[in-house]
């Protein structure tokens, strides 16, 4: 892990976005977990496909939550919010490069 990125101490990277929303969500409404559930193709808890249905299922049982790191804009998803935890000092440069060399190295092939 960078010296930028601030870490946990399992030195897994400090992060909130929409995957810890929808897992957050899902641990307390039974509809959520069973949607999610039925996204999830690969059993890795992380829905695959019919995201819309899963954002939907996540605003429907606690829309405060969604808006935090998913954003609709007229019945749209529009965006996605992702934050990273930095040390002090970090370069942001150095941090979006070294975040984008992360996510290409996770990336599943096609």
């Amino acid at each position: 892990m960078s010296r930028y990125l601030a870490g946990l101490g399992d030195g897994s990277l400090r992060a909130t976005g929409p995957l810890e929303t929808i897992e957050s969500v899902a641990a307390t409404n039974e509809t959520v977990a069973a949607v999610v559930d039925e996204a999830d193709t690969d059993g890795d808890g992380v829905p695959d496909e019919n995201l819309t249905t899963v954002y939907d299922a996540v605003y429907a049982a606690d829309s405060e939550a969604g808006e935090a790191t998913i954003h609709r804009d007229d019945g749209e998803y529009r965006a996605l919010r992702l934050s990273v935890g930095l040390s002090g000092g970090a370069d942001t440069g150095t941090v979006t490069e070294e975040i984008a060399g992360s996510r290409r190295s996770r990336e599943r092939p096609t």
